[in-house]
């Protein structure tokens, strides 16, 4: 069994690998406290290879789980394994075991299972790849370079080849995220080659994923992906830009579908080589314009104070997203697609539109102490900008509204910083809390039989502090899950509501 799990997190299945569950690496050790840990799994699986043997077949657990499993679904989603002479379940019956008995033909048979495990789509890597070169291309060619924000045909084509495979099909979802890191790389190659057409490219491309994003959730992933491509010493932080660009469109149409930790590891990015250069400068101006369009709320009030906190270039976006009037600033598509969807009924009405409260005006007078000329300059036009825009002329010289918390550091947080809404999970009710959270939580598992599966729709999850090699870390990590524990005093602070940050050194809790 170990050696299975382990030789098929290792079979590439167009584009992602295989995502084996074995329950000794999930389940906590020790009779089942929660059906619902086990039933959970079986739900979110696509098939049950069930390994027979004289002990499994006797066991009343591997008899649940079969019958459990093809209450609803056909017997050709049940793949049985023979490792040992049994007599074949009669739930099986019809089924034809493949035989790992003989170890001499373990390679052959092992193949035979792979090949089963993954059906044959229409299309593999390459295809995607080559589909979205023959796009790429094409918007290339047909753009005039400079600054051209209008839909057309090339690419609207692009936008077509990257959804071509759809992200929440188990056999296209490699080739969904395939075809968008592809593009990464090629706005990365056309960087370097100083084209003239790169700065409307990474536009595009940024547009693209906010429309991604919108068809289906599991296309934030995008975000940290594009994030991790990024180089750290690059002048030109262009994928970076794209990601800002991609969560500014989505700012307008649904905020709840932004991941702030994203945004927050955007910042830090900026921060991270200096010195700080007119396209960093235009990167942090854009996420400045994205927390304005979040403040109002206290997820997006939040983001403003940490981003408060940072280097020059955080301090800047915290800047914009204080004094932004967003009414002042015209909409721009790349796309028709996003044309459309920012013209919906539904579409979400920009916070900017508000003047900023008076704790966020009192940020503005924090920042003003030991900062280079650089933040100086922005904080006189934002100045002008909130006399203009709001007839602000009066800015408060203190800030301790925010009930600012400093806990120490979580231990070991994972794919940090993330920010979020905390949203506190039970046993009780934890599936009814499934159904309603989105990229704005952070869960908190407050018990240990709650099933951390069902929150994978959220932005990240916080769970009791426990050894880096517990099944639920072991699973988290496995899922890339952005994940904190914390101890049990600190998490029954914790309410339903209260806004949490978390860093590699820092965990930031306001109270709601």
């Amino acid at each position: 069994m170990r050696t299975l799990a382990d030789r098929l997190a290792n079979v590439d299945f167009h584009g992602r690998p295989l995502r084996p569950w074995l329950d000794e690496q999930v389940l906590d050790p020790g009779e089942l406290g929660q059906k619902a840990e086990l039933t959970s799994a079986l739900d979110r699986s696509r098939t049950l290879v069930l390994v027979l043997s004289p002990a499994s077949v006797a066991s009343k657990w591997v008899e649940f789980e079969a019958e459990y499993f093809l209450r609803d679904r056909p017997l050709t989603e049940v793949i049985p394994l023979l490792t040992a002479p049994c007599d074949i379940p009669k739930i099986l019956d019809g089924a034809e075991p493949l035989d790992f008995t003989a170890a001499a033909a373990f390679e052959t048979t092992f193949s035979t299972l792979v090949a089963r495990l993954c059906p044959a789509a229409a299309g593999n890597t390459a295809d995607a790849e080559a589909l979205v070169d023959q796009a790429w291309d094409a918007a290339l060619a047909a753009d005039p370079g400079g600054l051209d924000a209008e839909p057309s045909p090339q690419r609207d084509a692009l936008l077509e080849a990257l959804l071509r495979f759809p992200i929440d099909a188990a056999e296209t979802e490699g080739l969904a995220l395939t075809g968008f890191l592809h593009a990464a790389r090629l706005l990365l190659r056309d960087h370097e080659r100083a084209h003239p057409a790169v700065y409307n490219m990474q536009m595009l491309l940024g547009e693209c994923v906010g429309v991604a994003v919108l068809r289906h959730p599991r296309y934030r992933q995008l975000a940290q992906r594009f994030l991790d491509l990024q180089p750290a010493d690059s002048p030109d932080p262009i994928l970076a830009f794209a990601v800002v660009r991609a969560y500014s469109k989505l700012a307008e149409i649904d905020p709840t579908l932004i991941d702030a930790g994203a945004l927050l590891r955007v910042g830090m990015l900026l921060d991270s080589s200096p010195p700080l250069n007119n396209k960093k400068l235009s990167a942090a101006m854009l996420l400045g314009r994205v927390a304005a369009k979040l403040r109002g709320n206290d997820m997006g009030d939040l983001l403003i104070q940490v981003l408060r906190e940072g280097g020059a270039a955080a301090r800047i976006a915290a800047i914009g997203a204080i004094s932004m009037a967003e009414a002042r600033a015209s909409s721009v598509f790349y796309t028709s697609a996003l044309a459309a969807l920012h013209g919906s009924p539904g579409a979400h009405m920009s916070g900017a539109l508000d003047p900023p409260s008076r704790k966020l005006q009192a940020h503005l007078y924090a920042i003003d102490i030991y900062q280079p000329p650089v933040v100086r300059q922005q904080l006189e036009i934002a100045r002008d900008d909130l006399r203009r825009a709001f007839a602000i002329d009066d800015l408060p010289t203190a800030y301790s509204w925010f009930a600012l918390r400093r806990a120490p550091a979580a231990a070991s947080p994972h794919h940090a910083p993330f920010m979020g809404t905390v949203a506190k999970a039970t046993t009780a009710n934890m599936e009814a809390l499934a159904l309603e959270v989105n990229a704005s939580n952070v869960v908190c598992l407050t018990e240990p039989r709650i099933v951390d599966a069902l929150f994978d729709r959220a932005g990240a999850v916080l769970v009791p502090s426990q050894d880096e090699g517990s099944p639920q870390c072991r699973r988290l990590r496995g899922r890339g899950v952005p994940f904190a524990m914390l101890d049990s005093d600190r998490m029954a602070e914790l309410k339903d509501g209260d806004q949490i940050e978390i860093e590699a050194e820092l965990t930031r809790i306001v109270k709601s």
